[in-house]
């Protein structure tokens, strides 16, 4: 089988090339499956958006970012060679059904949107995301892709690129000019000659590149951690605020493993459970029932408003979140 990397799988093959020899498992979750339906929202407004100019008609996060620019490109796909510098356009809206590529030196992604803002001229790349941060834009390789494959396509010296959080709009955008492009070519040439040499006896390198990993049941490392983290989990936590720092971020690591892993084994369980129902030691069974809830649609509620000339009300939260970064 041919062991080619997407845009969005590159960062895994850079940091844990044996992942893409390991035995793969897909899965279609409920996370997977709302974040396309959001895209495919998103990118119904956009289109109109394109054609008419009318911004009113955009929910407000996205006629923020769109108002008044140019869109030159909604979900794009493309081919990058990153050996001869050069990118095959594949057209809008085509699924990701990239076909065939070289995966020595080819990565195919898919372009959310591209604009030009009409005040400064620059051209901006964003990818949505749902809600999950994933790296930095000025050092995620997705992004980087992206870049290559636009300022090809476009001819361009340099752009902006990066990320657009949906549950908030929160954007992460970095500049990229023609010396970023050359080095991450030759840095993802270098990648991909890596990647596509691994063996599955290979030491596994466990981080956030592992959250959407098709080879996490067949992961010695993920198996090695959950299994300590099984052992760790009779300590005392009253104990936890007297052990040294060391200790406790070792025991993040282990209890975050296993709580990962017990949650794939509840969503596998779960489907099985809607299928055929299940059987529970306390006489109960866990099966599928009819529910019925009510709630204002908020689309449809937005659209009454500026309809009427009303300002729509937003909600902006400030909050705290722990995240894995760099130390120094």
């Amino acid at each position: 089988m041919t062991r080619g990397l997407s845009a969005s799988g590159l960062e895994r093959g850079i940091e844990c090339p044996t992942s893409l020899a390991l035995s793969p498992v897909y899965e279609t979750t409920g996370a997977s499956i709302g974040g396309t339906e959001n895209h495919a929202e998103l990118e119904t407004e956009v289109r109109e958006y394109r054609k008419t100019g009318d911004a009113t008609k955009l929910r407000p996060g996205l006629s923020e970012i769109l108002a008044g620019h140019e869109v030159l490109a909604i979900e794009r796909a493309f081919i990058v060679n990153v050996r001869d510098n050069t990118v095959r356009d594949l057209g809008e809206s085509i699924g990701r059904n990239y076909g065939a590529f070289d995966p020595t030196c080819e990565v195919p992604t898919t372009i959310d949107l591209v604009f030009r803002r009409r005040d400064t001229g620059r051209v901006v790349i964003l990818d949505w995301k749902s809600r999950k941060r994933v790296t930095r834009a000025a050092s995620n390789w997705q992004v980087k892709v992206q870049v290559l494959a636009v300022t090809s396509w476009m001819d361009l010296p340099e752009v902006d690129a990066g990320i657009c959080y949906l549950d908030n709009w929160e954007q992460d955008v970095a500049e990229f000019d023609a010396f970023d492009c050359g080095a991450i070519a030759s840095d993802i040439h270098a990648a991909l000659g890596k990647a596509l040499a691994a063996k599955d006896t290979d030491p596994v390198h466990l981080g956030p590149w592992c959250d959407y990993c098709p080879a996490q049941t067949s992961c010695p490392g993920r198996a090695a951690i959950v299994r300590a983290a099984i052992a760790d989990t009779d300590i005392d936590v009253g104990e936890l605020n007297e052990i040294s720092d060391e200790r406790a971020g070792q025991i993040y690591v282990r209890l975050s493993a296993l709580l990962s892993a017990g949650e794939r084994a509840m969503d596998v369980l779960k489907d099985r459970a809607k299928r055929q129902g299940l059987p529970l030691p306390n006489g109960k069974h866990l099966r599928l029932i009819e529910c019925t809830r009510k709630s204002v649609d908020g689309k449809k509620a937005q659209q009454l408003l500026l309809e009427a000339g009303i300002p729509v009300p937003i909600n902006v939260t400030n909050y705290t979140q722990l995240r894995e970064v760099k130390h120094g």
